[in-house]
């Protein structure tokens, strides 16, 4: 049977972002993580085919699996789960199922599954005879899930506990397992996105790892290798992070030699030096799983090779962010305002609080605060963090003190609104003492408030489409634009999305920037085809990049350039350069912790847009 026979082959499974330690949260649900290998398996009309994360068929790896059609109540399904080998002890291990990963003959094959056959663990529900269902609530997936998987020795259900993650981090804990996994139980499944929605808690220190290149091996191991390089991408490039040179057996260490003597090269892939004499280098393909004691200046600490993961993909191998030793300095005061109840948690899977949430905006406020003067704002507020009650303001609050500035806004078809502008740092730090963690600032300014500066088109990948294909909605709409003589800038929504603005000089009403937008819109439509899409109606907007004019609208907002957002990684919608459109840059790794530290580094690449008000008559033209 033809893959694209198959209901919605091939779609790349939903990856989860780490959290520091266990929570606790009524709005998440906690489960095992197996120590395993993922899988998505596809059920259709009696037959059953497994994709990898790679998109690779593995069915043929796994024959125990055959007649698993009779263990689903369905004709048509698709499960996200993970294929696990136990021990004798119940346990998973996957050197207990790495051995068969990279067979290719079929009695081996064979041998080992008869030997230690595999088990399912399913844990998601994608798609039920017809029913797409990416866009449900998480416990809705699992409560199907739960009803149509009949008991079998190969495909067991994933059960979990809700809220009390610590007690379930306790449980793994005694019972020797990797660690646990938090998802919240409202959110949807994002095909191929490493998501703040689901978080990975670790109970031992262990990462996967880029294998860059080698050490040449000395007495018994001069055959093979003396220890392997090791590398984390972090802004598209490879960092080194140290090496590992214990852990192997013989034939893993015969099989890796072989894979390095393939992928010798001369170019050096990590973007710092190593400082290792005698370094061969490799091609940066192949990825292993390393368990470790800590960090040192970036650096692994008594590492032990755990084996190879053919599973995954190098480029999805990220540098953590590392925590700081001793807690970081924060600013609690500026001018006539002190941040009150500090300790207050505002994201429970992160463990920021208040008193983070302050400190980001007073270090951001050189940045932030030119996207903000002399704009109404609508502000998200959110007094007991992301888990909490949360509400949209438009108007100035009866308890803002007098030297708040604030402005009425009167529009011709539209309620007049007594509007806070953010002229300073001192009322960003009373914004943020108000809870107001997102930011959203109209495209006009108080005083001219029906000419917008901007045109802003605000691209938004709905499931099963994610981020990967809002960059090359974004990247099409830039050569669009400039093909015909404008300059655009993108950032991160601080979601799954990117917001891409053209300046203009202020001499267009809204209906004719909506109207351009629409325009580009359609020209967008002819060339990506089915991908995308601009109406609004859900069913039409489902598995596509959608696309809404409509923004560009007297009152509408995006989320600022620097604002945070209400996720549970505390993400910020970020100004990003081309380039790292072009490399399709993980917005997860833009966060309370990592902004600041990157506008000391490279600055605010969006520094010029103010400077950047284009001549309105291209639009004008365009427009006739």
């Amino acid at each position: 049977m033809a893959a694209e026979d198959w209901p919605l082959w091939p779609t790349k499974p939903m990856l989860a972002r780490t959290a520091a330690r266990a929570f606790s949260n009524p709005e998440w649900l906690f489960e095992i993580k197996w120590d395993g290998v993922r899988c998505l398996l596809h059920l259709y009309s009696g037959k059953i085919r497994l994709q990898s994360r790679s998109l690779r068929d593995i069915t043929w790896t796994y024959p125990e699996f055959t007649d698993l059609s009779r263990a689903i109540s369905a004709r048509l399904a698709v499960i996200d789960g993970e294929i696990v080998a136990l021990d004798a002890r119940g346990k998973p291990s996957f050197r207990l199922l790495q051995g068969r990963i990279n067979l290719t003959s079929e009695s081996e094959i064979k041998r080992f599954a008869a030997r230690t056959p595999a088990t399912i663990y399913a844990f998601d529900l994608l798609y039920l005879d017809g029913r797409i269902l990416m866009n449900e609530r998480l416990d809705e997936r699992k409560r199907l899930l739960r009803k149509i998987l009949v008991d079998s020795p190969r495909l067991k259900y994933s059960d979990h506990i809700e809220a009390d993650g610590e007690a379930c981090f306790s449980a793994a804990k005694a019972m020797g397992i990797e660690g646990i996994m938090a998802k919240r139980k409202d959110s949807r499944y994002e095909p191929g996105e490493r998501s703040g929605n689901w978080l990975k808690i670790r109970i031992e220190t262990r990462d996967d790892f880029v294998i860059g290149g080698w050490t040449p091996g000395k007495r018994g191991r001069s055959r093979f290798f003396g220890a392997l390089l090791l590398g984390q991408y972090q802004a598209g490039k490879l960092r080194y992070v140290g090496k590992v040179g214990t852990g192997f057996d013989g034939r893993q260490l015969a099989e890796i030699r072989k894979s390095l003597d393939d992928l010798s090269t001369d170019a050096r892939p990590f973007a710092d030096d190593p400082k290792q004499p005698d370094a061969r280098w490799a091609v940066p393909r192949m990825v292993c799983e390393v368990r470790f004691s800590g960090r040192s200046d970036g650096a692994i600490r008594f590492p032990v090779f755990l084996g190879l993961r053919p599973d995954k993909e190098a480029r999805d191998v990220l540098l953590p962010v590392e925590p700081s030793v001793e807690p970081p300095e924060r600013v609690s005061t500026r001018g006539r305002v002190s941040v009150s109840n500090p300790d207050k948690v505002f994201w429970p899977a992160a463990g920021h609080t208040k008193a983070d949430l302050f400190d980001y905006y007073m270090k951001v406020a050189d940045a932030i605060l030119p996207h903000l003067r002399d704009r109404p704002l609508t502000l998200y507020r959110q007094p007991d963090g992301i888990a909490g009650e949360s509400f949209f303001q438009r108007n100035r609050p009866a308890s803002a003190p007098e030297w708040i500035v604030s402005k009425q806004i009167e529009g011709d078809q539209h309620a007049g609104v007594d509007s806070i502008l953010c002229q300073d740092a001192e009322t960003l730090a009373w914004l943020a003492n108000m809870g107001c963690i997102e930011l959203h600032p109209w495209l006009s300014r108080w005083n001219q408030p029906d000419r917008p500066d901007f045109v802003v088109f605000d691209i938004d990948p709905v499931a099963p489409a994610g981020y990967r294909d809002a960059c090359r909605v974004a990247l099409l709409l830039r050569d669009t634009l400039s093909d015909v003589g404008f300059r655009t800038y993108v950032k991160t929504s601080g979601k799954r999305g990117l917001h891409v603005y053209l300046p203009i000089k202020n001499e267009l009403t809204y209906e004719q920037t909506r109207s351009f937008a629409a325009r580009v819109g359609e020209h967008l439509a002819s060339d990506l085809g089915d991908r995308f899409t601009m109406s609004r109606r859900p069913n039409d907007k489902e598995g596509k990049v959608f696309l809404d004019p409509a923004q560009n609208g007297w009152g509408r907002t995006l989320a600022s350039a620097y604002s945070l957002r209400s996720t549970p990684g505390a993400t910020v919608s970020t100004p990003i350069t081309w380039d790292e459109c072009e490399s399709c840059v993980d917005p997860g790794n833009f966060n309370i912790r990592s902004v600041p530290e990157r506008l000391e580094k490279i600055g605010d690449p969006w520094e010029r847009m103010a400077r950047d008000a284009q001549p309105v008559r291209r639009i004008l033209g365009l427009e006739e």
